[in-house]
Formats: structure tokens, C-alpha cells, sequence
């Protein structure tokens, strides 16, 4: 609903992270607050911490991981999962915020953006190639447009 609504998304997924977090752990949530003085809610949910617990970044990251191999294949996701599962590992042995891993929040999420853009152009880079054209005019006759 956040996502279809369009308005602030982060911001938006930020506090209902917050509310889910406070659920869980009000006291702990207070504690933070607390301890980063005024502005902390906007301070931490964009900056400090990430609001994901093990849990929720293991279903972040297998989504994640699932989507590559149906865009590419198991290898391509595997490729996902054993990098972000190194800067889990490496950012696991740091002392962390209530166990949170905001590190390894931030590359799930952006090393699949990478990954499937990354695709994207490629495809494009090779539709775009006068060697793909020529094949197609080689194998198709008629009023035929490549959109």
C-alpha cells in the first residue's frame, strides 16, 4: 500500500518500521531514541540502524535472491547470496545497534538493484547492436518493428 500510494515511500517505510519495531520492543526503541537526543527517529531510520530484524533480512535477501534467478538463473542469485552472506558474516563480528546489520541491509538491497539493471542494459546494449538487426532482417520477411 505504501509502494502503490507513491508518496514518501521511505519515509513512509521507515516509520511503519518503526510502529513494528515498537511493537516488539518498546523499551529498546526508547532506549535509542533516548540515547541520539532530539530528531533521533528521523536521525536513526535513515542513517544509525536499520529497522530489519535477522528475520525480515533473511526474507529480504531470499526475495531478493528469488527474483534474480527467475530473471536469470540459480547461479546468477547464488552470486547475490554469497556476497551479501560475506558482508553479513564480516559485519556479524562488529558490535552492532540491538543486533541489527544495516551494512548488510544496505547491500542486499542495492547490489540487486545493480544486478538487474545491469541486465537490463545489457540487453538493451545488445538489441540496439546493427549485428542483432541484420539477424532478424536474415530470418524475418515483411512490415515487421522492433519495439
Amino acid at each position: 500500500a505504501i509502494e502503490l500510494n507513491n508518496v514518501q515511500v521511505e519515509k513512509n517505510r521507515a516509520a511503519f518500521e518503526w510502529g513494528r519495531r515498537a511493537a516488539h520492543d518498546l523499551a529498546a526503541v526508547r532506549k535509542l531514541a533516548q540515547s541520539q537526543g532530539r530528531g533521533a527517529a528521523e536521525t536513526a531510520s535513515s542513517k544509525i540502524i536499520s529497522l530489519h530484524t535477522p528475520k525480515a533480512l533473511g526474507t529480504l535477501i531470499d526475495k531478493r535472491a528469488d527474483y534474480l534467478a527467475a530473471w536469470q538463473n540459480a547461479a546468477y542469485a547464488e552470486r547475490y547470496r554469497v556476497l551479501v552472506s560475506q558482508v553479513r558474516v564480516a559485519e556479524s563480528a562488529l558490535d552492532s545497534i540491538d543486533g541489527q546489520l544495516p551494512l548488510t541491509e544496505a547491500v542486499a538491497k542495492n547490489l540487486h538493484k545493480l544486478m538487474a539493471y545491469k541486465d537490463e542494459y545489457e540487453v538493451a546494449r545488445l538489441y540496439s547492436d546493427p549485428a542483432f538487426i541484420e539477424k532478424l532482417k536474415a530470418n524475418f520477411e515483411g512490415d515487421w518493428k522492433l519495439h
